[in-house]
């Protein structure tokens, strides 16, 4: 069943659905409102409402809509990766540079002064 075989996240609304399509409830009856339903439970219901709507086979669908599912999340994990790349510049920016000027500029200078006001 889908409700069971989504990742590992559990959808009830999905096994729901599926229990009152069964008893013969109508489409819009079986479904929540989309308001209360998350994104992926809505994208399925949207795929399998075409394929009930048309009778055809929903697992090509299901496949497809699948399909799109994971190129979203795909999509969310690397605007969320670049968006923390980003906000990481600051802190690294803030600790580096004073190393590197402490631990690298600093001796270097120190080790001109002697040279240029020696002679």
């Amino acid at each position: 069943m889908l409700s069971e075989s989504c990742a590992g996240a559990s959808h009830p609304e999905l096994a729901r659905a599926a229990a009152a399509l069964r008893l013969g409830l109508s489409w819009d009856t079986a479904w929540p409102e989309g308001r209360g339903l998350s994104r992926d439970v809505r994208d399925y219901r949207d795929a399998l409402e075409f394929t009930a709507s048309s009778a055809t086979a929903s697992a090509s669908v299901l496949r497809g809509q699948a399909e799109l599912v994971r190129r979203a999340q795909y999509r969310r994990a690397e605007r969320a990766a670049e968006a923390l790349a980003v906000k990481l510049v600051l802190p690294l920016g803030l600790c580096f540079l004073p190393a590197f000027m402490c631990w690298g500029v600093v001796p270097v200078l120190m080790s001109l002064l002697p040279r240029v006001f020696g002679s």
